[in-house]
């Protein structure tokens, strides 16, 4: 956000934190910014239109609530809103926007892995439900090129059985799912961004927290 990197929430010496921390890449500096309402882990953060959402996630291990508020943070006030509901609550969804409409897509709820992609429009605070991911999973990362989302990775339960390479592709304008060529190896709990038209897929973990990556990988939509 204004080319300024939040990092929030999260855990911290294995208790779930609210902590909000700013970070400037020009001065290479770092600020202590007002916390979360609630302390959180496994959610997913979007920025549109000048406010940061901090959407699902959970509290505690073993999960102890899953949350369906969904919370706006201002940076030119420093200040946490509630405004609206996640008609699925659930941790580890994947975030991402699209002309100014975020969508969440995945996780896992209080039941097990899920499919589910639901669009929240902040201009008129609404919800509505997707075509479902042709993959239920959690854990996985997300990109969008082209107006179109990637999602990558991820796994089917927890623990996990299955470190997924499956890459599926999603066009909002036709509301459909297609899948493209998967990565090299299964991943979970990877961190996907995107640069000039491609998107970079970092380290990950295997089916246990000690199988960690190093290895990048990089996905061009374009060719497939």
């Amino acid at each position: 956000m204004d080319e300024k990197i939040y990092a929030i929430g999260g855990w911290l010496n294995d208790v779930t934190v609210s902590n909000v921390d700013e970070y400037d890449p020009i001065t290479d500096s770092w600020v202590v910014k007002s916390p979360m309402p609630t302390t959180r882990w496994g959610h997913a953060s979007v920025s549109v239109n000048d406010k940061i959402y901090v959407i699902g996630g959970a509290t505690g291990w073993p999960v102890e609530e899953i949350y369906e508020a969904i919370l706006e943070y201002d940076p030119a006030t420093d200040t946490w809103e509630s405004i609206s509901k996640l008609p699925t609550p659930r941790w580890f969804p994947s975030g991402c926007v699209v002309n100014g409409a975020i969508y969440v897509i995945g996780g896992y709820d209080d039941k097990g892995c899920v499919s589910t992609v639901e669009v929240y429009d902040p201009e008129n605070d609404t919800w509505t439900t997707k075509s479902s991911m042709p993959t239920a999973r959690w854990g996985q990362g997300v990109g969008v090129v082209g107006e179109k989302i990637y999602v990558t990775g991820g796994t089917d339960t927890y623990p996990p059985t299955k470190a997924y390479s499956i890459v599926e592709e999603y066009e909002p304008i036709k509301d459909k799912w297609t899948t493209k060529t998967p990565m090299p190896a299964g991943r979970i709990a990877i961190t996907a961004c995107v640069a000039n038209g491609k998107i970079f897929i970092l380290g990950g973990v295997g089916l246990t927290p000690e199988e960690t990556y190093a290895e990048l990988y990089v996905y061009d939509p374009k060719d497939d």
